[in-house]
């Protein structure tokens, strides 16, 4: 096997060990959300404010993971562009 083709089968590699952190990472934060919202429903102490700081940091927690596989769906791309040879 020539370099190149050692190097292709490592990117492949390597973008599927991302895809599956990422698709770990997603089940994560959604099994936290649901906990959260379950403990925030069932609590009674919990004021129509403390929910709104939630949301807000949950929407921008999500954007932010959203804007994180974007760049590194990427930066993928143009390493395997890269890599085949097409620039």
């Amino acid at each position: 096997m020539d370099s190149k083709a050692m190097f292709g089968e490592m990117v492949t590699m390597w973008k599927k060990s991302m895809e599956s952190s990422l698709q770990n990472t997603a089940f994560v934060q959604e099994q936290s959300e649901k906990m959260m919202r379950m403990m925030m429903e069932q609590g009674a102490n919990l004021q129509n404010e403390g929910k709104k700081i939630f949301d807000e940091c949950l929407e921008t927690m999500k954007k932010s993971q959203k804007e994180y596989q974007n760049n590194l769906k990427s930066q993928m791309e143009k390493l395997e562009k890269f890599v085949s040879g097409n620039k």
